[in-house]
Parts: structure tokens; sequence; C-alpha cells
């Protein structure tokens, strides 16, 4: 018999009983180590293998996360009318992230659109708010906080459902599926993750229970009264007012698979001064001024009176100092400075989904656009000038170029 620890065994227990009892065991100890070189070998090799087996069981035990941009699966047929179902089966999705441009706080917008035969489709919903991964809240995005219920058209088929995660996030458990959280993707904030998949129409939604929960999981939802029961999926009760119905729940593990408990706590927030035109916009902390292009007329907009770091952030994190709404040909645009949030005044991190533009230094631009318009972005040393929406690339880079960042005072006043 070969087996490494089988022969480790017998090894120890000839030096047992064959050993005086005069010679410590320390000499004992010695005079084997010198004896067995290779049976030091063999037991290394059977520990590695056995720690790579322990790693290829909890990969084989998990699925791989689906992309950001993919096919629904199933045929194409109809969209639904009335009361008609409505199916995603065969459409084109995509899930875009892009920075909170709101001053005076901190997070994420995800958002999830459909392709239907080469024509933009309807909006699958999405989440722009205080979100980024902390220790305490590891997860975020649409599915996180729950959901607001309001009896759609009933859906078959599969529908498609996504989680942001924080760095120390390995696997996302969804049900009773582990799914594997994809890193390093250039469509998500650097330092984040995500899982991409795909449930059923008539499962129970997707939320994240928090620490101290056991199953099975139940939150509350509000069932309109003029809800008829051929609308209401099979898991809403067939009962008007507020009623209790249990979730799918999603849980974020780390890379040895413990679970990583969810605590809700408040996200980043400092107070903004709004002012409107004819009004001028007040002194903050952060202001932009415009050199040309006198079409490119302000309206309103937000700015901070102080900014402090964001505590207990991971991954990449922006924090938005200043956001003005533009108008230029009948268009509206929106700019924003966004700085460092772990560290205001320090190097500012990319912004997902983005590429450079080609004889635009320092330029960027998203390629694909959320619900609030396209992004394009210029950097100004520790800082982004950030224009969303207008009607193309050519007029952002147009009010990119009319405008500029003339101040970011960090410390104090």
């Amino acid at each position: 018999m070969n087996d490494p620890f089988v022969l480790l065994g017998k090894e120890l227990v000839r030096v047992a009983v064959d050993a005086s009892p005069r010679r410590s065991w320390s000499l004992r100890w010695r005079s084997w180590l010198r004896r067995r070189p290779r049976m030091l070998v063999l037991v290394a090799a059977a520990l590695i293998i056995s720690g790579s087996a322990v790693g290829a069981v909890m990969s084989l035990n998990s699925t791989r996360s689906q992309p950001l941009s993919g096919t629904v699966p199933g045929k194409l047929n109809s969209r639904g009318s009335g009361f008609l179902p409505v199916s995603l089966s065969g459409e084109q999705y995509r899930i875009v992230v892009s920075p909170l441009l709101t001053a005076g706080e901190v997070g994420w917008c995800s958002s999830i659109t459909y392709t239907y035969r080469g024509k933009p489709g309807r909006s699958g919903g999405g989440e722009c708010g205080s979100d980024y991964p902390t220790r305490r809240q590891p997860l975020f995005g649409p599915d996180v906080m729950g959901f607001g219920y309001s009896a759609p058209a009933p859906q078959i088929g599969d529908t498609v459902h996504f989680l942001m995660t924080g760095p120390g996030v390995a696997y996302v458990q969804v049900g009773k599926t582990t799914i594997a959280v994809r890193h390093d993707d250039p469509d998500v904030p650097v330092g984040d993750g995500v899982v991409v998949f795909f449930l059923p129409a008539a499962a129970p939604p997707v939320t994240v229970p928090p620490a101290g929960e056991r199953p099975p999981y139940y939150t509350t939802i509000f069932v309109p009264p003029h809800s008829t029961h051929d609308r209401l999926p099979p898991w809403v009760p067939r009962k008007a007012g507020m009623q209790r119905v249990r979730v799918t729940p999603a849980v974020a593990l780390d890379r040895l698979g413990r679970e990583i408990p969810y605590r809700v706590s408040g996200g980043y927030f400092v107070s903004s001064r709004w002012w409107q035109r004819p009004g001028r916009e007040p002194n903050g902390r952060c202001q932009i001024e415009r050199r040309g292009l006198p079409g490119l007329v302000a309206k309103w907009g937000h700015v901070t009176n102080q900014i402090r770091p964001v505590s207990g952030a991971q991954g990449t994190a922006l924090l938005s100092c200043l956001s003005t709404e533009y108008y230029l040909d009948g268009w509206g645009l929106t700019a924003a400075v966004l700085l460092n949030a772990q560290h205001p005044g320090g190097p500012v991190g990319s912004i997902p989904g983005t590429q450079p533009v080609p004889g635009h230094p320092g330029t960027v631009t998203s390629m694909h656009a959320t619900g609030f318009g396209a992004i394009t972005a210029h950097r100004y040393r520790n800082a982004w000038l950030v224009i969303q929406g207008g009607r193309d690339l050519r007029q952002r880079l147009e009010a990119l170029s009319a405008l500029e960042i003339r101040r970011v005072r960090v410390g104090a006043k």
C-alpha cells in the first residue's frame, strides 16, 4: 500500500515501539527525520493534493455567473399585451453600472435593459442611490433591499436578476444554488464583483435577509385591490392589502463558503445646497465654470459645503461634490465633479464601462448608457468632470470643452 498517510502512521508506531526508553523524544524525531526525507515529500504532496481537492470541491459545487450582457433563455415569442403574459425569452439583455452624480452622495447606479428583435425594448428596472459595498453590507443592487410590487402583467419563461458584491465576496447563494462571483469585469467598479442569474418568472422575488434572520424568509408587500387573480404571480396571495410572502434569499459567502452577515446601515450623505436660475449658484467646496459655448445654459443644481471621507467603503467609490443641470439645443445634460470617496483629494478611481475617446487625451466615454443617458468624462488631476445625457457623444464632448473645474477644496474652510 502506497498511501502516504498510512505509511506515516506505521513509521510513527515503529519509532514509538522500537526506540529505547532512555532516548529523548527530540532525539527520536531527529533520527527519524534524517532517515525518512522521502516520507516528508510524500506527506507534503498529499497535503497539497488534499488542499487542491477542497478547492476543486468548492468550485464544482458552484455555478458560473451569467455575463453582464446576453440572451434570455428560450425562443423569441409574443411580448404580450393587455392580460396576455409577457415573455423575455430570446431577448437581449444588458446590465450597466455608472456612478451616482447627485452632489453630496456616493454610490452606483445599476440598471438592466432589453433589446427586442434588434430594437430598444423596455427597461427591466434598476436602482440609483447610495449603494457601495462595505464589510457590513457586502451586497448591493436592485434585489438587495426587497422590492416594490404593483401588479405587473404576468410573465412566463425566465427573468434576469443581478447583484453587485464587495471584494470579499467569492460566492452568492441564491436559494439552494451557489454562484461564483465575476471579478475583474471592466463594466463593474474596480474591486467589486457581480453575479447574474436567471430565475423562472413564477419564482418568489429575491431579497437579501439581514443578519440574525433564519429560514424560511419572508417580506411584506402591498397587493392593490384592483388586482385580478389571473394577473397575479403564483407567489402573491389572492387577497388585497398588506400581505406576508416568502422570498428567495440571497446570501454572500467568502472563499471558504462561510456566510458574510448582511447588516443594514445608512449610506454616505452630506448636506448640499440647491439653487435654480435666475438665482446664482452658491459657493461650495467644488465649482465649475463655462469658458465658451453661450448656448450651454445652467438651469439648476446642487453644491456641497463639506467633504468628508467615506468610512468602510470597499472597492472603488466616487464622491460627487457638485451636480448641475445644463441645457444645450433643447437637450438636457448633467455635469458633475467626482472625487475619491475614501481619500478626497487623492487619485480618483476609474469609471466602469468606459473607454478612451480617440483624439481627446484624458477623456473617456461609456460604451453603453443607463436610463439617465451615456457618460463622457475628463480627468482633471484627482477629479473627474462628468457629463451625462445629451443628444450624443459629440454634444457631450462639446459641453466638456466649454466647462472646466475651477475649484476643489478638500481641507478645512
